[in-house]
């Protein structure tokens, strides 16, 4: 999970992650870009593979 948030540089990949755990939402400011869909797919996919849930 964590070379895969870092894929598309910081934060876009823990933004899409915290997204996706309804923890905050994966919005980011000029210069910097959201993740791609593939990368939230990827993320995503990483995360139910560890059953995760928020606290």
């Amino acid at each position: 999970v964590i070379k895969a948030i870092f894929k598309e540089g910081n934060p876009a990949g823990i933004k899409a992650m915290l997204q996706h755990l309804n923890i905050c939402e994966d919005y980011v400011r000029l210069p910097l870009v959201s993740a791609s869909k593939e990368l939230k797919n990827e993320i995503y996919s990483l995360v139910a593979e560890l059953d995760v849930t928020p606290v």
